[in-house]
């Protein structure tokens, strides 16, 4: 599969952070998505169909940007009940059908964390993005979910060297 592909998830395992968090301001952002409903590591299969649909509208351009919305914390709800979106950015005269929707990632500020590594270790780099970085840094989260923006491959970049950006809306 080509660059879309960038956003599978099932791959080996590997993981190094750059613990370096930098705040951005980003504008909201137009995402065609199609839902997947339960474990995150179970999201790869949703992507692939995702992105076979994407491919087949021709909806890759040099500006779009694959992500995933993590709606559910998987410490505090059931595996079954975990909500992720697998998206795109869009452009504002798309028009979704069948099971793909569109919505708006609220823009702001954010503090973004790069992961380095296995799609599988990004818990990690979340746990120490909400425990650690946030209640030391004095800042909060606001009540929007956060994303991920995936810059590379798994079919063609090793499992350590995946590289995703975490992005945690602030208050």
């Amino acid at each position: 599969m080509s660059w879309p592909s960038a956003c599978g998830i099932d791959q080996g395992a590997t993981m190094s952070a750059n613990r370096q968090v930098r705040l951005e301001v980003w504008p909201p952002q137009r995402v065609a998505y199609l839902r997947h409903n339960g474990p995150y590591e179970t999201s790869g299969q949703t992507f692939d169909r995702f992105l076979k649909w994407v491919e087949e509208a021709h909806l890759f351009g040099p500006e779009t940007r694959c992500l995933g919305i993590c709606w559910d914390d998987p410490e505090e709800t059931p595996p079954e009940k975990i909500r992720f979106d697998c998206c795109i950015t869009i452009e504002s005269d798309f028009h979704p059908g069948g099971d793909i929707r569109v919505q708006t990632i609220p823009g702001g500020e954010f503090a973004v964390l790069t992961h380095k590594g296995h799609y599988e270790t990004l818990q990690q780099s979340y746990d120490w993005l909400y425990n650690v970085w946030l209640p030391q840094s004095g800042r909060e989260a606001r009540d929007d979910p956060p994303f991920e923006v995936y810059y590379n491959s798994p079919a063609n970049t090793s499992p350590e060297n995946l590289l995703t950006d975490i992005f945690v809306p602030l208050k």
